[in-house]
């Protein structure tokens, strides 16, 4: 359970990364 939410966040913070980088990007 705990891994899972970990994980989520993970992928959570690297899309959001990843959306900066396209918007600074653009």
């Amino acid at each position: 359970m705990i891994a899972i939410g970990v994980i989520a966040l993970f992928l959570l913070v690297i899309m959001g990364l990843n959306l900066t980088e396209f918007g600074r990007i653009d």
